[in-house]
Formats: C-alpha cells, structure tokens, sequence
C-alpha cells in the first residue's frame, strides 16, 4: 500500500467515526428539537441555535457556531432528505414522516 492509498484509507476512517460522533452530539444537545421549534420548523442559524443551546443548558458562555455549523453540515439529523440546508448557514428539518 502506497502512502497516498493510506491517507484516502485513514481519511476514509476518520469520516467513519465522524458521523457517530456528530449524530451524538446532536442527541444530546436536543438540536432536533430545539430546530423545530414548537411546530413552527423556520430555518435557524448556527449562531441562534447557539443561542438556544446556551439557555437551554444554562451555559455561561455560548456554543461556538463554527462547530455546530460542521455538526449540522455532517448531515446526521437525516441523510434521505429530511433534513435541508439553504445557501446561507440555516438549518431546518424537512418534513416528518
């Protein structure tokens, strides 16, 4: 094995664990249902989901939006289409069923 075929292998792996590790998270810091928002399903920005993890939670300091950009980008919350991003950084859940 070559090493340019050992690098596409270990990133290979890396993404293996990536999308347990994001869909954790996101059950853990309720993102599913912080997004829906009571039924309302508007699209919301890392920096307000930020915000409502920081209240939820009681933190002191806000979530970095960054990180929670790359979370919801890993696409864990549905990867048949249930989830949906626009063109700017927002986030909503498709429909149920």
């Amino acid at each position: 094995m070559d090493s340019k075929e050992a690098r596409l292998r270990m990133m290979y792996l890396a993404n293996l664990i990536s999308v347990p590790m994001a869909l954790h998270a996101v059950v853990k810091l309720s993102i599913p249902d912080l997004v829906w928002q009571g039924g309302a399903n508007l699209p919301i920005s890392p920096k307000q989901l930020a915000a409502l993890i920081q209240t939820k939670f009681g933190l002191a300091t806000e979530p970095d939006t960054a990180n929670l950009q790359r979370i919801l980008q890993v696409k864990i919350v549905s990867p048949y289409r249930s989830s949906r991003q626009c063109s700017t950084p927002m986030m909503d859940l498709g429909p149920r069923g």
